[in-house]
């Protein structure tokens, strides 16, 4: 059983608490995740008031489970995912500016359309170094990454929309 499932965009997600770079690079391939692809298409058809308790914690525990410790997942795909880059990779930088500040430079929806599906890895991509410039240094940043994210204007939507991204399917099936 693996430790790590790569999704259509190349993102991972760890199945483990304490992921290692070994489960990264090994990560399974998957469609999408299926609570992710549940919850987004209820949004979608509207078969769910989106501000209810009950769908917002459905997310926000899908969210917890996918991210983990999230700045390590941050780490972890920028320093050791061969298969997240280019705009990929500059999704999880527009995605920690979201969460310093509300803002991002282009909307999920669109990005999610922009992005390579089922990338094939380019070995040296990810490195130390490309963490490093995500400012990802202080632990304590991201203790409460959930609560920054959904307090801003349309940040719950963005949470949810940001799942389908990193861990929802793909456009079209392989």
């Amino acid at each position: 059983m693996p430790n790590a499932l790569r999704y259509p965009r190349g993102f991972t997600a760890s199945l483990v608490m304490y992921p290692t770079i070994a489960d990264i690079r090994t990560a399974e391939d998957i469609d999408a995740d299926a609570e992710v692809a549940t919850l987004y298409n209820m949004y979608l058809s509207r078969n769910v008031q989106g501000d209810s308790w009950g769908f917002r914690a459905r997310v926000i525990e899908a969210a917890a489970r996918l991210f983990g410790d999230f700045r390590l997942w941050c780490v972890l795909q920028a320093a050791h995912n061969d298969h997240v880059y280019e705009l990929n990779f500059d999704y999880i930088v527009d995605t920690l500016n979201f969460i310093r500040t509300g803002d991002r430079t282009i909307s999920a929806l669109t990005m999610k359309e922009l992005l390579l599906e089922r990338p094939n890895a380019r070995h040296g991509v990810a490195t130390p170094a490309r963490a490093e410039r995500l400012g990802v240094a202080d632990p304590k940043e991201f203790e409460n990454f959930l609560g920054k994210w959904i307090a801003y204007e349309d940040g719950f939507e963005d949470l949810l929309l940001t799942l389908h991204v990193f861990f929802g399917r793909a456009k079209r099936p392989e």
